[in-house]
């Protein structure tokens, strides 16, 4: 009899990205789905998570956040309430996160959550941000932000 140990995700966590983006890929195509990949912010959270489901719950995990996803990038928002109780930069409060900022540096911070949150969808985060899509054309030219 031979004995296969397989160690738990939380111990593997090489192993999280590689298996998150051939799920990605998987449940994309199922659904036709256009999306590209997760978001840095995604990405983060997904290698803190210690997986107690290991596998299987991130394949669910993925799942999920393909069929909710509104853009072309899988973002903290379509992750389950555990995996977005860890996005502590999400939880600080806006103050405090901008706190010895400059203006433009707390512009360029918003634009980029925004856009984040939209799923890049500039139209979507020139009405939330109160602004023109054409202001945040030159916004984004002037930061040299260029979101896919």
């Amino acid at each position: 009899m031979v004995t296969l140990v397989v160690p738990p995700m939380r111990e593997r966590r090489e192993d999280i990205l590689l298996l998150a983006d051939f799920f990605l890929k998987q449940y994309a195509e199922k659904n036709n789905r256009p999306i590209k990949g997760f978001t840095p912010r995604a990405v983060d959270l997904l290698m803190r998570y210690d997986w107690p489901g290991n596998v299987r719950e991130l394949e669910n995990v993925v799942e999920r956040a393909v069929i909710m996803a509104r853009g072309d990038m899988i973002t903290p928002l379509e992750f389950p309430d555990v995996l977005q109780d860890l996005d502590e930069e999400a939880k600080a409060s806006p103050l405090a996160l901008m706190a010895g900022r400059s203006l433009k540096e707390v512009e360029k911070v918003m634009i980029l959550r925004t856009l984040e949150e939209t799923g890049g969808n500039r139209t979507h985060a020139a009405r939330i941000l109160g602004i023109s899509r054409r202001t945040l054309q030159l916004k984004l030219k002037e930061y040299g932000i260029n979101p896919s």
